[in-house]
């Protein structure tokens, strides 16, 4: 989607779209009004994506790639809908902005070609937006927001025999639950971990 003006909007009025490759946000926004909208491949974002009260998902299960690519300039705005996301990743450089979802948010994969499921480059803006976050990939992974605290509202993770590393500090304005598996602050780096709730 390349509208040629950050200040053009093209809208999804009706339906659910489904698609089975990628979506592409050049320029413009997409926004998806209150609309399903499902992506098997990457989202990359250049341009702007609104969610609305949308239920959302965008790489579900992808390993191969990332769930959610926020480029130079791109920004993502969760709205309230309930979202299934592989993984998410900011480029370096310029503004890259991701606001999560109020409503219920589930992060269910990694890109195996480095490791993360979270992968935020320094400088870019991380929003929790007040809702809740749940990780179940079933496997190792790594979550970091580069010289920055990754900060959720309350978190989940979800993952039996398997380890959640943190590469850089972590906080929780809510609560954070351990349902199975472990979280690692990382040994010998010791990021920190704050957690306002229980």
């Amino acid at each position: 989607i390349n509208l040629g003006d950050a200040a053009r909007i093209a809208k999804i009025q009706t339906g659910g779209p489904t698609l089975t490759g990628d979506l592409t946000i050049t320029s413009g926004q997409l926004s998806t009004e209150n609309n399903a909208l499902t992506v098997a491949g990457t989202t990359q974002v250049t341009g702007t994506l609104t969610c609305g009260s949308s239920t959302i998902s965008l790489g579900t299960g992808l390993t191969s790639g990332w769930g959610l690519d926020i480029q130079s300039g791109g920004t993502f705005t969760g709205g309230t809908g309930t979202h299934t996301i592989g993984s998410i990743f900011a480029a370096g450089g310029g503004t890259r902005t991701i606001t999560l979802s109020s409503g219920a948010t589930t992060i269910d994969s990694k890109n195996t070609g480095n490791g993360f499921t979270i992968n935020l480059a320094s400088g870019a803006t991380f929003n929790h937006g007040g809702g809740t976050v749940t990780m179940t990939y079933a496997g190792n992974t790594l979550i970091q927001l580069s010289s920055g605290t990754l900060a959720f509202n309350t978190f989940t993770y979800n993952a039996s025999g398997r380890t959640l590393e943190l590469r850089s500090p972590m906080s929780c304005a809510g609560n954070l639950t351990l349902t199975a598996g472990t979280l690692d602050t990382k040994s010998g780096t010791n990021h920190a971990l704050t957690v306002t709730g229980g």
